[in-house]
Parts: structure tokens; sequence; C-alpha cells
């Protein structure tokens, strides 16, 4: 790996956004938890706008990490635990949701917030991905006429209940009626009357939308419920200090590879949501096993075991749980290419991080992907398969999604990394480490929120010298 990689830098300083912070009142960060996934991304901007001077704490009612100015609030574990519960129990009355169900969540929560004494001094409200912990209807008695900027981390603050739709456009103009990822049930139309509520709530409330990706920006502006509420895009920050790129050798004595075998690398929290999109990887695999000379490139798994179903045939699977960042920074340099195959998704932070390491990536067209990969300079992007759902919430064939051109495509633009001559590798590996310094590095983002906080609170702006909110 050249030195040259790992001295890739932003030229902002933490120092110089103190001048930002000056006059800013407290802010109050809530998120159900802080981490992995959306919960560690909330972190992340805590660490950052600490690092920037603001006088800022992160509410979640679940802590898994030692953190300061993380504050599990009281019986948050236990509000947790019911409303689990009340969802298992609502959900119960479906019986038969169909194998592409996503993530369902209920709009109200048990959480208690207009009690929390951090929430009450905050001048300024940041939400992040609050499921089963912000209700609607306290969200309006807690936040008064405060301003709320809400982090989005999927689709469900646009929808009845789900975390991605499938394809399914009802949350645009038919308010989320007979949720065809519930599928038929015994009570009332639970997905509706969840985007009612919302719909109510998001009316009264002064909130602007802050998404980390152009793709789930356009589906907000199409929202019923968020579709009037200002939307900028501001991309999650990563630790480009943390997930930085690791010498080959370490990195393959660390997994147990040895020198000279190709490696695909993926991973995620959730392997066996159909939204991965692993049963077109699966696919994709066998059809890049067919014209590979050679031993097989081995298969780096982190976030848990892959379901049988989708387990590729041939291939030397080498499978993690769950890592930390030192870890993981060790497995994706051990990749000579990261594969990101999920139907819909933000912004994905396994491309973010791959990236950050120096690792060329493979991710899906028409997704927040497109933000990430540079076609043929960081990675590439692959045809996409389609969405199990038309607009109107009709399954589609199945044979419509995993089909010859999507596997085919996927396939390619894999073999395209696998292949390519050392230096041009090399090259790919240089310019992902530096896409990821120049648009993730987290004293940009902490910059353009500070710089949304002083205009939603009426500040003068401060001229640093950085691209602004879009």
């Amino acid at each position: 790996m050249p030195e040259s990689i790992q001295q890739c830098r932003s030229s902002l300083t933490f120092a110089q956004l103190h001048a930002l912070s000056r006059g800013l009142p407290p802010v109050c960060l809530l998120a159900t938890s802080d981490g992995p996934g959306a919960g560690g991304a909330a972190l992340n901007l805590l660490t950052a706008l600490r690092a920037a001077g603001l006088d800022v704490e992160l509410l979640v009612m679940a802590k898994g990490t030692a953190r300061g100015f993380v504050h599990e609030i009281p019986l948050g574990r236990k509000w947790l635990t019911v409303a689990r519960v009340l969802k298992r129990a609502r959900l119960k009355a479906h019986t038969a949701i169909p194998p592409w169900f996503e993530l369902f969540s209920l709009a109200d929560s048990p959480a208690k917030l207009e009690i929390l004494p951090q929430l009450r001094r905050a001048g300024l409200v940041h939400l992040h991905w609050v499921a089963g912990f912000v209700g609607p209807r306290d969200a309006v008695q807690a936040f008064g006429d405060k301003p709320v900027v809400w982090t989005l981390h999927d689709m469900n603050p646009l929808t009845g209940g789900c975390h991605y739709t499938a394809g399914c456009e009802r949350y645009k103009a038919e308010k989320c009626s007979h949720c065809p990822q519930l599928g038929p049930g015994e009570c009332p139309d639970l997905a509706a009357g969840n985007f009612a509520a919302k719909v109510a709530a998001c009316s009264r409330l002064n909130i602007t939308v802050a998404s980390p990706s152009r793709w789930l920006a356009r589906c907000t502006r199409e929202s019923d419920i968020l579709g009037k509420a200002r939307c900028v895009v501001i991309p999650n920050c990563i630790d480009t200090a943390l997930y930085r790129p690791v010498q080959s050798e370490w990195a393959r004595a660390f997994c147990g590879i040895e020198s000279g075998r190709k490696v695909i690398a993926f991973g995620a929290s959730g392997l066996n949501r159909y939204n991965k999109g692993f049963v077109v990887l699966k696919e994709a695999l066998r059809l890049l096993a067919r014209q590979w000379s050679g031993a097989l490139p081995v298969l780096l798994l982190f976030g848990g075991e892959l379901p049988e179903e989708y387990r590729p045939e041939g291939y030397e699977v080498v499978s993690f749980g769950r890592l930390g960042p030192s870890e993981l920074a060790h497995v994706y340099a051990c990749a000579d290419v990261f594969v990101s195959s999920s139907f819909q998704d933000n912004l994905p932070l396994v491309l973010q991080e791959a990236q950050a390491c120096g690792t060329p990536t493979v991710g899906m067209k028409h997704t927040g992907a497109e933000d990430i990969i540079e076609e043929g300079i960081t990675g590439f992007l692959a045809e996409h398969p389609g969405l199990p759902l038309t607009p109107t919430g009709e399954p589609r064939e199945i044979s419509s999604i995993v089909n010859a051109t999507s596997a085919r495509s996927l396939a390619k633009k894999i073999q395209d990394v696998l292949l390519l001559p050392k230096a041009s590798h090399e090259a790919m590996r240089y310019a992902a480490r530096q896409h990821a310094v120049a648009a993730f590095a987290p004293e940009l983002m902490a910059a353009r929120y500070l710089h949304l906080y002083r205009e939603l609170l009426g500040l003068p702006r401060v001229d640093m010298g950085e691209a602004p909110c879009r």
C-alpha cells in the first residue's frame, strides 16, 4: 500500500470549527441506540460536533458504548422492550407476511420525552434513527416550536411503518393504505393509522430534513409526510482516522487468508433481510465462477452467518461476526473488492468505510451507492435488478428480479475490479481513500451541520470556505 494513500487528509480542522459553534445553544441528538449502523452514524456526528466545540449530547434508549455525553434515558431499555412487545402483538394479526417483508415499526412509543432534562435545555433537537423511541404525538408536546433537524437513515419516517418499501410507492399519495408488506390482517389498517399520525405531527413541527443521499432526498420530496419540509443533503461522516488503509500483509494475516488469493468482501447487519440483495449476489457469484480460471476468490463476510439459501457453491467462505473499527479496517484492507448488493439503501455505511480503507467497491445503481462510488475511478455500479413490488404495491415475479441482466452486470463489475492490473488496482485504492476523506471526513460534516444549525436559529453565517448544504 503506497504511503501516500495513508496521507490523505481533509484541509479543514476542528480548531477552525470552534468559530461556527460560538453562540449556538445546547443541541440534543436522539437515537434509539448508539450503534452499530444508524446509531453509530449518530455517535460519529456527536463526536465530531463536540470536537468542534458544540455543547451537544446524545440521548438513547439503549446505550452500548462507554462514550461520555451519551445518556440512556430513565427506564430506556424497559420502554424499548415494551415497544417491541407491542409491535409483536400488533403484527401477530398479519399471518401472510411475504418474503420481502422489511423491518416495520409502529408510530407510537412508550417513552416519556417531556421529562428529559437534556431535551428541555436544548435550543435545537436533532433526530436520527428513532423508531420505537420518538412517537409523533409525544414529539409535538416535547419539542414545541424548537427547530428540529431529522437525519434520515432509511425510509421509515416517510411511510406508515416499513423501513424500505420494496418498490411500493403508496407512501407518496395513497397514505400507505393496505400495506403489501404486512399482507392481510384482522386488525384495522395498521400502516394507514401510523401514516396519519405522522402526517398530523410533522405538520405541527418545525422540521428540516437532512438526507445523507440524493436518492433518499428524492424519496423525501415525493412523500406525503415530509414532502413539504425543507430537505438538504448531508452525508453521514465516518472516522477516517479509524477507517484507514492497512498493510496488505497484516490484513491477510488477521483474516487468515494466504497471499495471492483474490478476496471478495461483503457484510451487513441483518444478513437474512431480503433487501440486502444476497439473492442476486449469489447468482452473480455463480456466473463469475463459470468463467473464472484457477482457484475461486475467497468470500470474506462479516456481520453474522449468511443464511444457507444465499451461500454460493464452490467458494471458500471466511465469516466474522460483529467487529470493531480496527478489526473491520483489516477486513476491508484484505479485500480486493467490497460488494454491496442492497436493492434499496440510503448511504451504505459499509461502502463508506471500505473506501476510507482504500478498497475498491461495487454497488447498485439507483441507490445511495451512487453518491459514494465514482464509476471506473473508485469502483463500479451494477445495473439495478428491480424491486419485489410494483409502485402500486403488486408483487413481481422473482424471475424479473433475479434475471440474467442484473446478475450478469454485478458479476462483470466484480470481475472488472478483480482483473485490474496491479498498477490500476493500486490507483483505484488511492482514489477510493482520497474520495472518502474529501467527501465523508467528520470535520466536513460537522461544519455543514453547524452551518445548518446557525441558519435555523437565525445566527449569522461564518464563511469557512467549504461546500454549503444543497
